[in-house]
C-alpha cells in the first residue's frame, strides 16, 4: 500500500523573487502544464516604507499576452500589503484554465524610498505525474 503525502503532490516555482521593492514589479511566468490546480503565496519581509503594495495575479495562454485574472477565477482577493504586514503570507487560489500564471505588484503608493521586501511563489497541485523535488 502506498502513502500519499503533501510534498509529493505539489510543485513550487518562484514567480517574483523576494527583494526590496520600491516600484511596481512583474513576476516571471510559471507553467501550469501537467497540473490541475494552483495557488499563489504572496510573502512579505520587513516593509520599511510605502503605504500600499497592490498585488495582481495575471494569466496567459501563450506566455506573451497577459491579463489580470478575473475575480471569479480567484479564491480569495488580491491583497494590498502595507506597514502592518511585516512577515506576512497571503494565499490566493486560481480556478482558471490558462497555461501560465504570475504574480505582480501592480502599483505602489506612499513614495517608498527603501521599500518593502516582497516575493511570490506559485504552488502547483494535482500533478498528473508526481513532480520531482
Amino acid at each position: 500500500m502506498s502513502r500519499r503525502d503533501l510534498v509529493s503532490s505539489l510543485g513550487g516555482a518562484v514567480t517574483l523573487a523576494p527583494a526590496a521593492r520600491t516600484a511596481a514589479a512583474t513576476g516571471t511566468a510559471v507553467d501550469l502544464n501537467g497540473y490541475e490546480m494552483a495557488a499563489v503565496l504572496l510573502i512579505s519581509g520587513t516593509i520599511t516604507d510605502g503605504t500600499g503594495y497592490v498585488w495582481e495575479i495575471q494569466h496567459s495562454d501563450d506566455n506573451s499576452t497577459w491579463t489580470a485574472v478575473p475575480d471569479d477565477e480567484l479564491v480569495g482577493a488580491e491583497p494590498t500589503f502595507g506597514a502592518a504586514d511585516d512577515n506576512a503570507v497571503r494565499k490566493i487560489g486560481y480556478r482558471g484554465r490558462r497555461r501560465y500564471l504570475r504574480a505582480s505588484i501592480a502599483s505602489v503608493t506612499g513614495s517608498p524610498s527603501t521599500g518593502g521586501v516582497l516575493g511570490a511563489v506559485v504552488l502547483r497541485a494535482g500533478a498528473r505525474v508526481a513532480p520531482v523535488s
